[in-house]
Formats: C-alpha cells, structure tokens, sequence
C-alpha cells in the first residue's frame, strides 16, 4: 500500500487511477451516475488485471431529484440534496451486485455554450464496506472548455480527482481542494462550494490526532534549536522523544484493526472541540525568547489536552478511548513540567536558558 505523504504529492491522472485500482482495500464496484461516463472509461482500462471494478451504465437522469426539475436547468436547481438522493439510490441497486466494497460517483455537470464552460454537481459516496457507513463528498463546480473534446477531458479529470480526493485526503479540507485542481490552468477550476462528508471518522480522528503530535514535535525542535542551558536542552529532547512516542501509539491502533476505522463519529458531538495545538500570536523568528516559547508550549499542551479529552468522552471503541484517556493524562504531565520550568525562568533566572 502506498504511504500517505507519497499519495498527498500525486498529480498524475493514469498513477492516481492505477493507485485506487491497486489499493486492495478498496476493490468492489465503482458506479458511474451522469455523464458520458468519462471516468468509468479510465477506470475501466485498469480494471481488468486488478480489483473489481464494475462501470455501470446510469440509471437515473435526475428526475427523481426535484420534480421541477428540467435538464436545461438541472445544474442551477440540483444541490448537494440532490447528489445525496443519488446516492441512497445507487447504493441500494448496487446492494444485488457481488462486491462488498464500492464507491458512487455522480455528477450533473452541464455545458453552458454561451460563456464555454461547464457547471453543476459532482460527489462520491465510498464505503470499504457495506456494512460501514459511507463517506459523502459533494462540490458545486464551474469550469472553461473548449469544445466537446476538452469538455469529456476535463470531465475525467475532475472526476477522477474528486474520487482520489476522497478516498486518500478526505479528512483535510485543504488538500482535498488542491487535488480538484491537479490537471487544470491555474484558477480556472472555480470551487463554489464543497460539503465535505457530515461524519468524521474514527480513523479521521486519529490521524487528525497525529498530525497535531508530528506538528508538536516539529515545536519542540526548533526549540531546542534556540535552547543554550544543558538541563532545558535535554528537557525538550525528551518532550520530543514523547510526542513521537505519541505518534507511534496511535499509529499502532490503526494498524491492529481492532475497531472499524470507517465508523462515522456524529459532526455534532465535534462542534466544540478545537481540532488544533496550534497557538495563536506566536511567531518564529531569531529574536524569540524562551519564555516565549514556553508560554507558547503551555498553550500546546494545555490545546492537546482538551483535543485527547474531548475525544475520550466520544462515543467510541473502549482501546481507542482508552488511548485518548492516557494521552490526555501524558499532555497533562507536559503542561506540569513546562510550567515548572516557565516558572523558574520569569523568577530569578533571567532567561539564561
């Protein structure tokens, strides 16, 4: 399986189907809904050797969405609804064929003659599993082509990024919008708007959890890079020798399969819970004082545990609570430690350190 760092830099349109059509994960059924099928026809091409991918002719023409809906006004009248009610369809017709693993993608794209450009809805619906609940990305696009061949192009392209998106950088919103954009000049993808799935994921949570603990280490390193007192020097080295500590439990969880990892966590029980370390108004630079770091740090730590606590009150498998608990506890530790040491140098200290 290919790492994650490697899947973020793919931009290439035959490696990221070659990429999906490998991951044995995946595998099942890919359902094609609009269109000329554009993208069915690349994945269809690669199919063959690998895992099972069925293309599907498209069952609907989107009368179902909105009863006053006419197809020379779908794309202004069709909204992200409209791409959800597709997808409860779709997958209970796809329920009768032999793969357990799937994935939709749908789109309502239309071809605007006047201005050149093609506009409307696309999004995919993918579970590794039919019995976990399904991930729903949907994005409201505009885009110039060039005739009927550029058109069918930048149809395949889109939708191509869109499914590898989902499936590879689903939970970053950031990266997720860059890969849309893989194939296409510079600014003429206009992303109107995105609705990323409305459930997190357990594994979501946790890589969420680790990126933060990679971004902590990173921290403490280029503070130790500013340290010059022997006892803080090795203080920090052993705060990054615990955060990377950090990473690798969670690493260890996900990879022991002891949970769903695909379970929806509801958005709702995420609301008040700050996804992020991060400390606001603090900035690098060469003229930045310990204590500025440490005051910094205290406020990483004290995010880190309200971040691990919030999590540990989720709904959630009791070895991945279990883990938020003690990861909570070992921030707590930190918080208590840098304290001691941030004390020490607003006291008689000076900032020696």
């Amino acid at each position: 399986m290919y790492q994650s760092e490697s899947l973020n830099e793919i931009h290439d349109l035959d490696q990221k189907i070659e990429i999906i059509c490998s991951d044995k994960t995946l595998g099942g059924t890919i359902v094609e809904v609009g269109g000329a099928l554009s993208v069915g026809e690349l994945f269809h091409r690669f199919s063959s050797s690998k895992n099972s991918f069925l293309r599907m002719t498209p069952t609907c023409d989107l009368k179902f969405c909105d009863s006053n809906c006419k197809m020379q006004d779908c794309a202004d009248l069709t909204s992200e609804q409209c791409i959800r009610k597709i997808f409860a369809i779709e997958s209970k017709l796809s329920e009768t064929l032999p793969c357990d693993h799937y994935f939709i993608y749908a789109q309502n794209i239309q071809y605007d003659t006047h201005k050149n450009s093609i506009r409307g809805w696309a999004g995919v619906s993918y579970a590794r599993s039919r019995t976990n609940s399904p991930q729903v990305f949907v994005i409201h696009v505009e885009f110039p082509v060039k005739g009927q061949d550029d058109k069918l192009k930048s149809l395949a392209t889109f939708g191509t990024n869109l499914i590898y998106a989902a499936i590879y950088q689903g939970t970053d919103e950031q990266l997720f919008t860059n890969s849309l954009r893989n194939g296409f000049s510079q600014d003429t993808l206009n992303i109107k708007e995105v609705f990323m799935s409305n459930n997190q994921t357990v594994d979501g949570l946790l890589k969420r959890a680790i990126a933060q603990e990679v971004e902590s280490q990173q921290f403490y390193k280029k503070a130790l890079e500013k340290a010059r007192d022997n006892n803080v020097k090795n203080f920090l080295k052993e705060l990054i020798r615990e955060e990377e500590q950090h990473e690798r439990m969670m690493k260890n969880v996900m990879e022991n399969d002891l949970y769903d990892g695909d379970a929806a966590v509801d958005a709702a029980l995420l609301k008040n819970i700050k996804h992020s370390h991060e400390t606001e108004n603090f900035k690098w630079s060469a003229k930045v004082s310990m204590k500025e770091i440490l005051k910094a740090a205290l406020t990483r730590e004290f995010n880190a545990i309200k971040l691990f606590e919030g999590y540990a009150a989720l709904p959630l498998h009791p070895e991945v609570q279990s883990l938020f608990k003690n990861l909570a506890l070992e921030e707590k530790r930190h918080h208590q430690e840098i304290d001691k040491k941030f004390q020490a140098l607003t006291g008689d200290m000076g900032d020696d350190f």
